[in-house]
Order: C-alpha cells, then sequence, then structure tokens
C-alpha cells in the first residue's frame, strides 16, 4: 500500500468514528461544568428513511427525489425533566434568504402522528430529534434546518434553538 492510499484511508477511518461518536454521544456520562446545560447538539443531515441513521449515510447535499432526515440530540441535565419529554419539538427550514419553507411540530405527546419525532437514548437525559422529508416535499435549492426546543419543567421559560446547519437540494 503506498502513502498516499494509507494517509487517504486513515482520514476516511477518522472522520467516520469521529462521525460516530458525534451521533452517539461518545459516552452517555453527564457533561460536567459549565457543559452540564441544557442543549442541542450533533446536528446532521441524512439520505434514507433508516432509524438510526448510520454515519455513512450523513450528507449535506441531496436529490428532491430522496428521503431526507436531519437528527440532533437534545440533553437536558434537570431533574424534573429526567425521563420526561421537552414540552415543544418544532423543526424549521429556512432558505439561505431567511424566508420559512417548512415547519413541523412535535407539539405535547398527544399526537401519534407526529412529524418531529423524539425518543429516549443513552441515558434518560438525552433524546433523538428527527425531522424527515418525504421525496419532493423541499423543491430544488439550498436551505438552513435549526430545530427548536421548549424544556419539560413547567414554570420554566427554557428554549433552545440548535445552530443552523446547511442542506442543499438538487433536482435530478
Amino acid at each position: 500500500m503506498n502513502r498516499v492510499s494509507w494517509i487517504q484511508m486513515k482520514k476516511t477511518v477518522t472522520f467516520t468514528l469521529g462521525a460516530l461518536g458525534l451521533l452517539t454521544g461518545v459516552a452517555w456520562a453527564d457533561p460536567s461544568g459549565s457543559a452540564n446545560v441544557r442543549q442541542i447538539m450533533s446536528v446532521g443531515s441524512f439520505v434514507g428513511p433508516t432509524i438510526p441513521p448510520t454515519a455513512e449515510q450523513q450528507q449535506r447535499t441531496f436529490l428532491t427525489t430522496d428521503n431526507i432526515l436531519v437528527a440532533a440530540t437534545y440533553y437536558d441535565p434537570a431533574d424534573a425533566c429526567n425521563g420526561v419529554d421537552p414540552a415543544t419539538v418544532k423543526f424549521f427550514i429556512f432558505n439561505l434568504e431567511g424566508q420559512l419553507v417548512l415547519g413541523k411540530n412535535r407539539d405535547a405527546v398527544s399526537s401519534p402522528t407526529n412529524a418531529v419525532d423524539n425518543s429516549r437514548i443513552g441515558t434518560s437525559k438525552y433524546q433523538a430529534l428527527l425531522a424527515s422529508m418525504a421525496p419532493g416535499e423541499l423543491p430544488a435549492g439550498s436551505y438552513n434546518v435549526v430545530f427548536r426546543v421548549e424544556a419539560c419543567a413547567a414554570g420554566d421559560p427554557a428554549i433552545l434553538v440548535s445552530n443552523f446547519y446547511s442542506i442543499r437540494v438538487l433536482a435530478p
């Protein structure tokens, strides 16, 4: 094996292991110090209906004919929220000019047909947030996607918004 292909393979393996670590949270220990706050982390986009998605499926460019899945991890250290769903989970897609293109809700847990799903992963302080778009739901273009979560605790007005995550959808 020549030096160039070994370096490329090493980069690919490192990226794959890093992506897997980000998606799974590496270890489900509670963050310490200033990191022990409510947070939305590890936003990623994937192709296909596979849940949970694999690191090999992560991508930012899609065709209008693809099933698109956007996932993130929500962490809430509050004891009152341990094992309790957030009050609201919303998912928004904006075009690059900042106009809202698509929004999906998972308000309360009463609706069995939620467009945005959340389920506990690891300890009950971590939850996976998943939003899917069917083929043709997004026209060709570039977009910023974002999750918005309202904490579970009554009387606690904590609302979190993830960082914008860019995706691109192309016509086939």
